[in-house]
């Protein structure tokens, strides 16, 4: 079973595609009941993009406007997949926050495999990158973020602050302090 969250196409902060919904048709109708991780890695994952502490992140096969990620270990109590769907759904229409977020589409119901869409870093330069960003987005990684169209996202955002309260005298908005390598993104 997969949970799905529904896009709604006249939110101007709000990346929404029809093929979306063809999307979701699908994840449903390729998976059956008790269909294990790798059989289901097989059947929508593309090229791997990389991979993290706790998650392996793939091109979806059947769109590559999607990434696939994958939690390799869901018993290790992190369950990342789950916090970043949470943290989307919960923020998106915060708009200090949402623009900077990028959507999740879908996750299946143990939490092991999400689809959000993909963002690239292509063609750009460090320079490109903001000044700002919000202080809730905390792993300022250049490899977490990148570009869907012209806006500039954040895509690896399972641990945030649970309040803006919780960010003390920094506000809002903070300096970014970028940290790694462009070289090492591999969207």
């Amino acid at each position: 079973m997969w949970i799905k969250y529904v896009c709604v196409k006249n939110k101007p902060n709000e990346i929404y595609s029809v093929t979306e919904d063809k999307l979701f048709r699908v994840l449903k109708r390729k998976f059956a009941k008790g269909d294990t991780v790798p059989g289901i890695k097989k059947l929508i994952c593309g090229r791997k993009l990389g991979s993290g502490v706790y998650r392996e992140t793939f091109e979806l096969l059947q769109d590559k406007r999607f990434v696939v990620k994958i939690e390799r270990d869901t018993k290790n109590a992190y369950f990342t997949n789950v916090c970043e769907f949470r943290n989307y759904i919960t923020h998106k229409d915060w708009r200090q926050l949402g623009p900077w977020l990028a959507p999740c589409i879908a996750i299946n119901e143990n939490g092991s495999i999400l689809i959000q869409r993909r963002a690239t870093i292509k063609g750009k330069k460090r320079s490109d990158f903001p000044k700002k960003v919000p202080a809730m987005l905390t792993d300022l990684k250049v490899t977490n973020f990148g570009w869907i169209g012209k806006r500039f996202v954040c895509f690896d955002y399972p641990f945030m602050p649970v309040t803006v309260r919780s960010l003390g005298k920094k506000g809002i908005m903070r300096v970014a302090k970028w940290r790694g390598s462009l070289q090492d993104a591999n969207y």
